[in-house]
């Protein structure tokens, strides 16, 4: 659930984020011993107030510093898309481009 990872409005952010860092980093360590691959997926500040866009997802991959920590980008609706997944393209392991229709001219 979405509103599970949320940060409470008497939590305080920095807080919350350190909190979750240090349970991703244990996590992305058993899950590297067990080959297991663990992702984080940025969600709409309408789901959730915690991690809501890309950069924010990427800045807590570099924190957890795992190789077994990654990125889902699952974009809708971007305008940018191309730089959007060029940005992120070394932290993500799952790309959904769901409703996304572009032309790709090959010539």
């Amino acid at each position: 659930s979405p509103q599970q990872r949320s940060v409470q409005e008497d939590w305080d952010a920095d807080q919350s984020w350190n909190y979750a860092r240090e349970t991703f980093t244990h996590s992305a360590n058993y899950a590297q011993d067990k080959d297991v691959l663990l992702c984080m997926e940025p969600l709409s500040d309408n789901q959730t107030n915690f991690i809501n866009t890309p950069s924010q997802a990427v800045e807590m991959i570099h924190q957890v510093n795992s190789p077994n920590f990654r990125l889902i980008l699952d974009v809708s609706e971007e305008s940018k898309i191309f730089d959007l997944v060029y940005s992120t393209s070394p932290y993500f392991s799952f790309i959904d481009l769901c409703n996304i229709y572009f032309y790709l001219r090959l010539s």
